[in-house]
């Protein structure tokens, strides 16, 4: 649609416009009354939402108003949610472009070893329980010597930060900031899991089997890594700016390989997972992105090609060797 028309419309020639149409939009969710000035309101932003006609910037302006509708609190929230979502043509286009992404991704796999990422998480396992002395001999053995700028209780928060990531699958700033692991019958429920684009938590639920270590000894890596390096009170861009670069450095070191980040560990996590709940079982690669979906918070309606970027990884599964049966 021509810009001069979204301009008429919602009174803006900024050129970020969506500031502009958000500002108007959140005033006029304030001010509803009734169900059809919801109607007309979804009416005036869906000539917005679809003017530019790429799919994937649909998607996009879609999750902004659900963002913007979910920080308000009032009567026709339900009703609003269910105007401004995607429309099933749309749904059913983006989730077949995802489809293909995944099946493309087939020959361009990094794959990665599976019996020593688990040596690596049995390792740190113990290390989360040595003392002070006993982790600082372990690290010099492994590592050498600790830069003289950094003391033994933020070397062990990076390596606590690290063991979360390797067992929970959970986002960096998660774990440095809010996240927490508690038990729910046969589940595990991890808390203070945040949104990509605000501070709101929300829950992962899923089966204690895809926990890659103990519980316990994973609530004490949470717990250790408050003490060691509170972060609680920073915001996300502060922990982004102050802290990402250092963890990042340490995560390397751990690893043993330059090219890992968190996001990386992550997807790892999750390939891991599915490997483990459905060895020798045949799975589509399309089944397996929906259970990756599932384990790692994604929602197909907020945001549609998450998931794809956690298909780059293919753990190597060595095949068990087979005794002979002598006769």
């Amino acid at each position: 649609m021509n810009e001069l028309v979204i301009n008429a419309i919602f009174k803006t020639t900024a050129k970020n416009k969506w500031e502009a149409i958000k500002k108007s939009f959140v005033k006029d969710l304030h001010n509803l009354k009734n169900e059809n000035e919801l109607i007309n309101l979804y009416q005036k932003h869906h000539i917005y939402i679809y003017s530019d006609g790429a799919i994937t910037t649909i998607s996009k302006r879609v999750t902004k108003y659900r963002e913007e509708i979910k920080k308000i609190d009032f009567e026709l929230q339900n009703k609003a949610l269910e105007l401004f979502k995607l429309s099933r043509e749309v749904y059913a286009y983006i989730k077949k472009e995802s489809d293909n992404n995944v099946k493309n991704k087939i020959s361009n796999f990094t794959e990665f070893d599976g019996d020593n990422f688990t040596k690596i998480i049995e390792d740190l396992d113990e290390v989360i329980h040595l003392d002070n002395k006993q982790f600082e001999n372990w690290y010099i053995t492994n590592f050498g010597s600790i830069h003289h700028t950094r003391t033994i209780e933020q070397v062990r928060a990076y390596i606590n930060a690290i063991f979360l990531a390797l067992t929970t699958g959970a986002r960096q700033t998660e774990i440095l900031k809010t996240l927490t692991v508690h038990k729910q019958k046969k589940d595990v429920v991890l808390g203070g899991v945040l949104k990509k684009r605000n501070d709101e938590k929300k829950e992962r639920i899923f089966s204690e089997n895809y926990l890659l270590a103990d519980i316990k000894t994973i609530q004490k890596a949470i717990r250790d890594l408050r003490k060691f390096d509170n972060m609680e009170e920073l915001s996300n861009e502060e922990i982004n700016r102050k802290k990402n670069r250092n963890y990042n450095l340490e995560l390397k070191k751990i690893l043993k390989n330059d090219d890992l980040t968190y996001k990386n560990i992550r997807a790892v996590w999750a390939e891991k997972v599915f490997n483990n709940e459905f060895k020798n079982k045949k799975f589509s690669n399309i089944e397996k992105m929906e259970f990756k979906r599932e384990i790692l918070g994604h929602d197909w309606r907020e945001h549609l090609t998450q998931t794809d970027n956690y298909e780059d990884f293919k753990e190597i599964i060595k095949e068990e060797k087979k005794e002979e049966v002598k006769e």
